[in-house]
């Protein structure tokens, strides 16, 4: 029996019920069935209590006068159906009663279910979707390199690396990125989010592929400060992007980067290899 068929039975169960009940209301108590002679009857009884004494109900029981009253030998065929009926109607409309009852039990377990499949397709998708995240930082050390028109004899360009760990292509990545020279036990500043129009206007970046921030340039005194430990480099990046489930929804990441110089290191070829210790800093590191 379908939801819909079970609420129509226990609606007309419940009509039924209440209808036969009122019936045998009326055939019960004298008082609805036929209130004039109920009135008239209850004088006479009244004068003959005064006039007898009222000796005759006065020694019999309270359960017999009731039984007597319940059960009078004037009662037809007709009453006692109906009296039937009357208590049929009473379980009736219990069982009506249980029947909504189930009823409304059935609608919110359906309701439960379909809560609990929406949060399950919602973590799926969230599985599924695109992520950006912060996965590193490129160093690269170069000689005589030239900047804004002036050549330096060093210098040391960063770029923060984000390598996308979700399981669908990053739509139209947008990377951005800047740097400040602090010293080594000075607070990280908070740096100011990229205010551009089309933040998510970029490339296509797949599951486990990698896009970089612009080129942060470290050269000069800055580069002297660094390597000489007198400052560290605090490197900011964020990158936008969309995903293929949710296209209209620009998605966010970012993060706050420490970079403290450690010293060079010697390979066996003879090459050197300037060492970085790297570590996320701040409140600027999150990702939507």
């Amino acid at each position: 029996m379908s939801k819909r068929d079970r609420f129509a039975y226990a609606a007309l169960g419940l009509v039924v019920g209440l209808g036969l009940a009122f019936l045998f209301l009326i055939w019960a108590v004298p008082e609805f069935a036929e209130p004039v002679e109920h009135a008239a009857a209850q004088s006479g009884e009244e004068y003959q209590r005064r006039t007898t004494g009222g000796d005759e109900q006065a020694n019999e029981p309270q359960w017999w006068y009731w039984a007597k009253r319940l059960i009078a030998t004037e009662d037809t065929l007709a009453q006692w159906v109906m009296a039937f009926f009357g208590v049929a109607a009473t379980v009736i409309s219990y069982r009506a009663v249980v029947l909504i009852r189930e009823t409304l039990d059935l609608n919110r377990q359906a309701t439960d279910a379909a809560v609990i499949a929406a949060n399950a397709a919602v973590e799926g998708l969230g599985a599924e979707r695109a992520w950006l995240t912060w996965s590193g930082v490129r160093t690269e050390s170069h000689t005589n390199i030239t900047h804004l028109g002036v050549t330096y004899p060093v210098g040391v360009i960063f770029s923060v690396s984000w390598t996308n760990n979700g399981r669908s292509p990053a739509l139209k990545a947008t990377v951005f990125g800047d740097k400040i020279l602090i010293g080594p036990n000075d607070d990280v500043p908070t740096f100011k989010s990229a205010e551009v129009e089309n933040k998510a206007n970029g490339s296509v970046v797949g599951p486990n592929m990698e896009v970089f921030s612009p080129q942060m340039l470290i050269v000069g005194n800055d580069h002297i400060e660094l390597f000489g430990r007198l400052k560290r480099a605090v490197l900011y990046s964020q990158v936008f992007y969309s995903d293929v489930f949710k296209s209209d929804v620009i998605r966010e990441s970012e993060c706050c980067i420490s970079i403290t110089y450690k010293g060079r290191q010697i390979n066996p070829d003879g090459t050197t290899k300037d060492l970085f210790d790297v570590m996320p800093v701040g409140h600027q590191n999150g990702a939507t």
